[in-house]
């Protein structure tokens, strides 16, 4: 028996903000960081909320790849204000903080490692709400979080069906301000999400027709926002594609793109988008020996290759799309390419190997790699060669 989660409600489109009036609620507490601050993108939501009577308190303390020490920061603050309603407001960063943190307001010593599917779980006092600010995570409509271990430098992957938000509030308007690198690196996360989410060893009927519609509208408007970041209505094509793909993989999961990716995000602090976009056209000549035909299928389906195409040729075509992809957006095709030394590289190496191995997503990949795998594939990363093994 399976199950499809996504959120309770999901508001988009322009003015989707003011849906924040209708909420009911008598107390808010906001999470986000200094940048949405400085953009006036906070007092915006704190005054709708106050225009509908509700008390308001903000954290604005996240930062990238946020630690363990912030959550718990947040959790702190959130406690003391005893809030009704959680508004996560901004990248996945911010939301993944609001997730975690709300948990940790009524379970104040549970390990944060341990919010796992089987743990008992149950909130009750506060409602999850995330709008998101950038296109790309899609962890408004997602049941994870990511959060950094500051004692082991790697990230915990976290899942709970209290991660998920009650509402998604998806207004294309936040975006308008995000510069070209940024809306690269989030939409680069959220084609990586797509194709694994629709590769991966649970891929299922309800997830892989979201994988194929997230995929064509990032490869059709990703390109167009970067060259013209005043396309508003690409913007908004954007927008909603990134949390149809985090709704999408989240009911499917994630594969090797994601445990190099993250390990990678962790060792040389390279944002996540950049780390998976990096990651994506290696892992799909990887999963090429076992499962071209899952990648050929999906090829087809979002209208890269033809039909007539046989399965490594349309794999090779997708491959070879992303590459196209990356180099519009000015991203690196290696480690190499984006700077990281030879003495980095290999002074990092062990733990980038460790942290690849701990990722709990490695077992869903179509082709489950072994330790020996990891080893070569982040030499091959490393260099830009291309996966023979």
């Amino acid at each position: 028996m399976w199950y499809f989660r996504a959120p309770r409600l999901i508001v988009f489109g322009e003015d989707a903000l003011n849906h924040l009036k209708e909420i009911k609620g008598h107390r808010a507490f906001v999470v986000t960081d200094k940048t949405i601050a400085k953009l006036g993108f906070l007092d915006i939501v704190l005054e709708k909320l106050k225009a509908s009577g509700k008390e308001v308190a903000f954290f604005d303390g996240v930062i990238s790849e946020p630690p363990d020490d912030i959550v718990q920061a947040c959790a702190k603050q959130l406690r003391a204000f005893n809030p009704d309603l959680v508004i996560g407001l901004g990248g996945g960063s911010v939301l993944d903080v609001a997730k975690v943190s709300r948990i940790l307001n009524e379970y104040p010593d549970h390990p944060i490692i341990d919010i796992t599917p089987l743990t008992p779980i149950s909130i009750s006092k506060t409602t999850l709400i995330a709008i998101p600010t950038t296109s790309g995570t899609g962890s408004d409509a997602t049941w994870a979080a990511v959060i950094t271990d500051t004692k082991d430098r790697n990230k915990m992957e976290l899942t709970h069906p209290e991660l998920m938000p009650y509402i998604s509030i998806v207004d294309p308007s936040l975006t308008k301000s995000l510069p070209p690198k940024v809306t690269a690196s989030s939409g680069m996360d959220a084609l990586a999400q797509a194709i694994d989410g629709y590769t991966v060893q649970w891929r299922n009927d309800f997830s892989n027709g979201l994988c194929i519609h997230a995929t064509r509208m990032i490869l059709a408007y990703l390109p167009k926002v970067y060259e013209n970041p005043d396309d508003f209505k690409a913007r908004e094509k954007l927008h909603n594609a990134a949390t149809i793909s985090g709704m999408a993989w989240s009911n499917s999961f994630l594969g090797i793109t994601h445990s190099f990716g993250h390990a990678m995000g962790a060792v040389f602090k390279i944002p996540h988008g950049i780390t998976v976009g990096m990651v994506l056209p290696y892992s799909i000549e990887f999963a090429m020996k076992t499962s071209a035909d899952l990648y050929g299928d999906f090829s087809r389906a979002i209208g890269i290759a033809n039909p007539n195409d046989n399965d490594k040729d349309a794999t090779l075509k997708l491959r070879d799309t992303i590459w196209k992809l990356m180099d519009e957006l000015e991203i690196p095709r290696s480690l190499k390419a984006y700077g990281i030394t030879n003495d980095e590289f290999e002074k990092n190496y062990d733990d980038l190997v460790r942290f690849t191995q701990e990722s709990a997503v490695n077992i869903f990949n179509c082709r489950e790699p072994t330790n020996q795998d990891i080893e070569q594939f982040w030499k091959y990363l490393f260099e830009g060669k291309s996966i023979d093994f």
